[in-house]
């Protein structure tokens, strides 16, 4: 499997933001999904259990959540950029949260090896090798 096209791309996020439901079957083995520290459970959590376990803590952590890919760019080196809008209300308070966010994701023998997952578009495109202006 090579990257996934953009219908792809947008119906998995559309899942993952009413169902909470992450595509692992397209996920590697060793997947690492690198959190920013400054989203909560921050940091690096490798293996597929472990991204589980933290998806898991950040679905108890928010009640409706919404994710929506603005614009999705094929990165020379066979990454995929996805800038994303991230709309999560906290479970407890009922806050809204809004974050522009993106992600950065790397695939290995056809499936999804890494993610990078960013609050802030222009550390995303920095990480990405692209001009954030």
């Amino acid at each position: 499997m090579d990257a996934p096209t953009d219908e792809q791309i947008r119906a998995a996020y559309a899942a993952f933001g009413s169902e909470g439901r992450l595509a692992f079957e397209f996920a590697h083995p060793d997947l690492e999904w690198h959190n920013d520290p400054e989203w909560p459970g921050g940091g690096v959590h490798r293996g597929i259990e472990a991204v589980r376990r933290d998806l898991a803590r950040q679905r108890e952590a928010w009640g409706q959540a919404r994710y929506e890919p603005i614009e999705i760019i094929r990165l020379d080196d066979g990454r995929v950029l996805v800038l994303v809008d991230v709309q999560v209300t906290g479970k407890a308070s009922g806050a809204p949260v809004s974050v522009e966010g993106a992600h950065i994701f790397t695939f290995r023998d056809g499936k999804i090896a890494k993610v990078q997952a960013f609050t802030d578009r222009g550390r995303a495109l920095e990480a990405a090798g692209l001009s954030s202006s």
